[in-house]
């Protein structure tokens, strides 16, 4: 019985414990994870925010992909959110946002009135803080163009499709190395390449060019586009690995957001990067350019509601968005939305994102921020059928995202 009555206490102190403990934590999720070279700035505010407050911090962060956005959309219709999360705005955000989930910016600011004041308002979400824009392109390794004549492609502003697969074809005959791919791909993020021939072939409008008659076939008619250039893909498993590789300099090129800028740092490659826009799919839509604030920190509804954790929950999301810290994050690539968090010397390679603008003919959001999530996932997890040049099966995966 005394036995019993000891493990009794033990158990009950042990719950005080974590009870104790679990005031002073704020749980924490960001896409700040794995390979993102924004996750160094992200780690080194959180030591701060620990160093100012005496809380600790329990982070979940990692690359983010289809699944990982699809398992935190989960963990709030399960009661599973942390207290703060750094996500993607617009679609990707609607379920947990329409379900009260997480804190308008405006009731933060009746108890909060100079919370994220430094950011442009033109900027600010509903509900997210951002951080930094993005823009995509088509990061080039310019050491792998050997003859005058694939150099001549180096003297161009943007290619057309058929220019850039004639392009493909130079180089594998000019790098004669075994198992050489100039590009260089992962198969768990296949939406850079998805989300630009959408928009590249179809253009800003192509809601309601899929939409309309024949829609179908005609979303299905710029999917399988992706199949002439299959041959050229390093496909490897992870986008993790394929990156390193165009780090390393095994691949030519690497389609990418401008937070990839901060990895090519101090690799192989790094003297020898220029950027392109996407080439020209469709010479009525001419050269898109993706772009946008598609992101922000959040604090959600279970944290605001929870006395001791509110003040701390703002705090860190003011110190990750403050004009210091998108100081930092825009030097490791990007564009902040703090007008004046400009770092004191930008990259070459961040120049180079910045001057796309100047040659593409329109911006827009990626296809995937526009689309139903649980749709744009059917395309996603079903690209196999269109890299392989299966209309059959593309048609139907089409058909299937349409309905969504």
């Amino acid at each position: 019985m005394k036995r019993l009555f000891s493990i009794f206490i033990l158990l009950a102190v042990s719950l005080v414990l974590v009870s104790c403990d679990d005031s002073t934590t704020l749980t924490t999720v960001s896409m700040f994870g794995g390979t993102d070279p924004n996750g160094e700035v992200y780690r080194e505010i959180i030591d701060d925010f620990k160093k100012e407050t005496g809380w600790k911090v329990k982070d979940t962060s990692t690359q983010a992909n289809e699944e990982w956005k699809e398992k935190v959309r989960n963990d709030f219709v399960s009661g599973n959110e942390p207290d703060v999360l750094q996500f993607f705005t617009g679609e990707d955000a609607k379920a947990f946002v329409d379900a009260g989930k997480v804190v308008s910016i405006e009731e933060i600011r009746k108890e909060y009135p100079n919370y994220a004041k430094n950011i442009n308002e033109s900027l600010m979400g509903t509900h997210s803080v951002p951080t930094t824009g993005f823009v995509e392109g088509i990061f080039t390794n310019t050491t792998h163009f050997k003859s005058n004549e694939s150099k001549a492609y180096l003297n161009k502003t943007n290619w057309t499709w058929d220019e850039f697969k004639d392009l493909l074809a130079l180089l594998v005959d000019e790098n004669d190395t075994e198992g050489y791919k100039p590009i260089s791909m992962g198969q768990d993020i296949p939406h850079y390449w998805l989300d630009h021939m959408v928009l590249a072939d179809l253009g800003e409008d192509f809601a309601t060019v899929i939409k309309g008659t024949n829609g179908d076939q005609k979303l299905t008619e710029t999917l399988l586009k992706l199949n002439e250039i299959k041959e050229y893909l390093s496909y490897e498993s992870s986008e993790a690995d394929a990156s390193q590789g165009f780090k390393d300099g095994d691949y030519t090129f690497l389609l990418d957001g401008s937070w990839a800028a901060g990895g090519l740092v101090g690799s192989e490659v790094e003297e020898h990067v220029k950027v392109f826009p996407f080439p020209v799919v469709n010479e009525d839509v001419g050269t898109v350019l993706l772009s946008g604030y598609t992101s922000g920190f959040y604090i959600t509804k279970k944290a605001w509601d929870n006395e001791d954790k509110r003040a701390k929950a703002v705090e860190f999301v003011e110190m990750m968005t403050s004009t210091t810290a998108l100081t930092k994050y825009a030097k490791v690539g990007g564009f902040a939305a703090d007008d004046n968090a400009v770092p004191a010397d930008v990259h070459p390679i961040n120049k180079e994102l910045a001057a796309l603008g100047g040659v593409s003919d329109f911006a827009t959001l990626p296809f995937g921020d526009l689309s139903n999530p649980d749709g744009y996932k059917i395309l996603t997890d079903n690209q196999g059928a269109y890299f392989s040049g299966n209309e059959t099966d593309t048609l139907k995966f089409v058909k299937e995202f349409l309905k969504k």
